[in-house]
Parts: structure tokens; sequence; C-alpha cells
């Protein structure tokens, strides 16, 4: 979710969409990445992680934060969870103004408060604080970074148009609203790609052949016998998106060059480019606006819930291979004490604490987390805490 859709007070029912790509989206793409990294990689990311965590369950940590206890204390990361690319998307064009999806630094980086130097900050902190961070802060490091490889491939985390679809209000499945929190919440495009589109591929819903034309295979290796219908079953989703990656799979081939030679801003572009096709699609949400008449649980569905499956892919599998990098030669102890962290459960030097503990940096700023290049943008980041605080 664009944290910058709480300014819209007036509209305060945006806030229901919160999560980008939802727990099941960012779970499979940990889950994914769990299969993938080397064995000294579990071993670090074993030990900077609480006891039992994986990359399953770490990916999805950095939404949980924006709800509950320690809402508060992080609120500066609302905003790192994507970038404004100012997008000139199918449904603005005309004779006069092209198309151009395109993530442009310094325009859209609002100072330095977005997702790509997010990874780039986070990233730093792990490979040049290894010896002078307590694991605290290193942990915190390593679960941002989980998530957010999963959030820069949700290409309406880096459009800017109209909130990144949020404000841009759709009908599925013969409805214009959705229960939320026992409240009638109107369908936003960004939430059906988080939500409804992969809980609806989950279901099992009845899709066309149109899918074997789109990846230009005849069968998917194998898997044809269920890759229609999961059943519901969240485990098998998971299992045939790293099914996807690995030989035989539908994208094996083409998986390395998901990572290859890129950096957190080709990522961006990479989800980006679809904001130009697929995603503002101007035929199947009927035109110009602010709303679409048609209901995108059809067509629009079977168009896009595919491409989610790969984002989805292309997410667990950059995050194995980056961890392979970022978490090598990592130190396996703690030496240092995090003064400014409030976690209960002190770090030893023989193993991370419980799955229990809380990282509740009340104390830190924006410009600690995101590098010394961004202390301008902390006063601008701090208006936008007060106002979600």
């Amino acid at each position: 979710m664009h944290a910058k859709i709480a300014l819209l007070s007036a509209v305060s029912f945006l806030t229901s969409s919160v999560v980008a790509w939802g727990f099941e989206g960012h779970s499979a793409v940990g889950y994914v990445a769990d299969h993938w990294i080397k064995n000294e990689t579990k071993t670090a990311r074993d030990y900077l992680l609480p006891t039992g965590w994986n990359f399953n369950r770490s990916a999805t940590w950095a939404d949980e934060i924006k709800t509950g206890p320690q809402a508060a204390s992080y609120a500066w990361s609302f905003a790192l969870h994507y970038i404004d690319a100012a997008d000139v998307t199918p449904l603005d064009t005309n004779s006069t103004t092209p198309l151009d999806c395109e993530v442009k630094f310094p325009r859209d980086s609002f100072g330095g408060i977005n997702i790509v130097d997010a990874i780039r900050n986070y990233t730093t902190r792990l490979e040049t604080g290894k010896y002078n961070l307590s694991w605290e802060q290193r942990s915190e490091a390593v679960r941002f970074l989980t998530h957010f490889l999963g959030d820069v491939t949700q290409p309406l985390h880096t459009c800017g148009k109209l909130v990144g679809g949020n404000t841009f209000f759709v009908n599925w499945e013969n409805s214009t609203t959705y229960t939320y929190n026992g409240k009638p919440a109107p369908y936003q495009l960004h939430y059906i790609w988080d939500f409804s589109m992969p809980e609806k591929d989950i279901k099992g819903a009845k899709r066309e052949s149109l899918v074997f034309r789109e990846i230009g295979k005849t069968d998917f290796a194998g898997l044809a016998s269920w890759a229609d219908n999961f059943n519901n079953s969240l485990d098998l989703w998971h299992q045939w998106l790293l099914n996807s990656t690995l030989p035989g799979g539908v994208w094996h081939d083409e998986a390395p060059s998901w990572y290859d030679a890129t950096t957190p801003l080709n990522w961006a572009q990479d989800a980006n480019d679809l904001n130009c096709g697929k995603v503002w699609d101007k035929t199947l949400l009927s035109g110009n606006g602010t709303y679409s008449a048609n209901d995108l649980s059809g067509a629009y569905y079977q168009q896009n819930y595919m491409q989610i499956r790969k984002q989805l892919a292309k997410g667990g599998y950059r995050l194995a291979k980056y961890m392979d990098l970022v978490l090598a030669n990592q130190p396996l102890s703690d030496n240092v004490t995090d003064s400014s962290s409030s976690s209960p459960n002190a770090t030893s030097s023989t193993g991370s604490p419980s799955a229990t503990s809380s990282l509740t940096p009340s104390a830190k700023s924006a410009a600690f987390h995101l590098g010394s290049g961004v202390a301008a943008s902390a006063a601008v980041l701090a208006g936008v805490v007060a106002f979600l605080v």
C-alpha cells in the first residue's frame, strides 16, 4: 500500500489496502527464496532471524508492523514500500502524449524515501555494518529486505498514477465493495492486485487456455495436472511457484535473467514496465478516469493472473540470489548492544532470540535507517509520520 494515501483523510477507507501482495504473495516470495539459497546463507538466515523463522516467515513482517502496538514506532517505514513513478499509462496517452513508464531519479525518489533507496540502504547496513551493528539492527535489515524484494515486483508499487491505483475504483465479482473490519470498503485496482487476483488463483477458479499461448508452451512440464486447480491450498500454490523456477519449470530457463547484472532500480523498472501494458489496459478498464465499470474478475483477471505468478516467482528467485550475496560472511555472533532498541530479549553469542522478540525502535530516526544522504527528507517524512500516528 502507498503510505501517502493516509494523507487523503477525507477518504479514510483507503487505509484498508495496507498489505502489498498480501500474506499469500509475500510468503510465496519467501518460500521460493528458502528453497534456492545456499547452505551458508541458510546458516546466516537462521542466526539473524528469530528462532524458528525463515524467509517465508520474515517476508510478511514489514506489513505486520503497520498495525498493532508497533505501528507508531515503525510509522517512518511505511513510505519505503513503494516508489511513485510519474508514468503516462494507456489511460493517459493521446495523440500528443505518448506512453512513458519509467522510474526516474531524482524525479521519483522523494529525496530518498522510496523502496529503491530502502533496499540499497538496508543492504549497506548489512554489508558495512556486519561488525558494528547489533543483532537487532541486522535482523531488522534482513526482515525489511525480504519484504521489499517482494514489494518491488508489484507493478503498482512502482507507479504513482492515482496513488498506485488506490484511487482507481473497480468492480470485482459483481460487487464494488468488500468487507474490511466489518465495514464495506471499495474495491481498488491496487487491492485486487494485492489480494483479489492471487486469492482467486489459489481458490482454483477455472481458467481459459489462453495461458498456454501466453507462455508459449503446451504443458507445464508435469505440472499441468494441477496447474489450474490449487483447491484453495496455499501450499500447492507456493509449490507451483517454486517449481516454475526449477529444472523443467515454465520459467527455469528465464530465471537467471531476473537477477543477473540487475540492481534495485532495474527491478523497479522491470515491474514498472507493466504499467504501460497489462496493468492499465485501457480496453479492459473501459477508458479514462478513476473508475472501471467492467468486472475485473473476468477478462482482466485472465490476462493478469499468470503475470502475478511470474512476478512472485521473480521476487523469490531474486531474494535468494541477493541474500546469497548480502549475507555472505555475516558474523554469527553479536557483541554489540543496540541501546536504541527496546527488544526484551538480549542476544547471546550462541544464537538468535526467540520468535517472541519484538523490535520497537521508537527512538530511531528515518535518517538513521535510510543513510546520510536523506537527512533533508527526514523532516518531510516526519510530517507524514505525524499524520499517520
